[in-house]
């Protein structure tokens, strides 16, 4: 076994050239090492079938150990997990906690997703002033669907 760090090189060495199987051997030593990058790109892996089977119950675990050490990108696999209803039952709740816990991480997907949460209504109280608070911080990292959506309420007059 290779340290954490190094495996997780290799990973991302197999990974970037489409060694997926490779790469998730890799990852998944990190990963038992307790790398939490690796345990999130382990949740992406398990999520997309891609060098293991895909298994959301799988893909939940990995996500839940990164982002039980703060890892943005798993916090944010956790509430879409949750949002979607796989590995784990659908819980529009729980997903717009996990959602905000990443938006406030500054993820900018999570800022968005967060946003589109608040203007239907899922898991939170529908609030059109909160979804265009999340969007700004998106669309100020330059995640274009924000802007488009703020332009949209803008026009709209909100």
């Amino acid at each position: 076994m290779s340290n954490s760090n190094e495996a997780f090189e290799s990973g991302t060495r197999h990974y970037a050239a489409r060694q997926y199987e490779e790469a998730a051997r890799c990852f998944l030593d990190a990963a038992n090492q307790g790398h939490e990058k690796a345990q999130a790109i382990l949740g992406v892996m398990y999520d997309n079938g891609q060098g293991v089977a895909r298994n959301y119950g799988e893909s939940m675990k990995w996500f839940r150990l990164a982002a039980d050490q703060g890892n943005a990108s798993a916090v944010f696999g956790v509430a879409v997990m949750y949002r979607d209803g796989r590995g784990a039952v659908q819980d529009y709740r729980e997903a717009a906690k996990w959602m905000l816990k990443a938006a406030q991480l500054g993820s900018a997907e999570a800022q968005f997703n967060l946003g589109v949460m608040l203007l239907n209504g899922h898991g939170v109280a529908q609030d059109f002033q909160q979804a265009a608070y999340w969007w700004r911080f998106a669309a100020d990292q330059g995640h274009s669907n924000a802007k488009t959506n703020l332009a949209i309420l803008a026009n709209r007059g909100y």
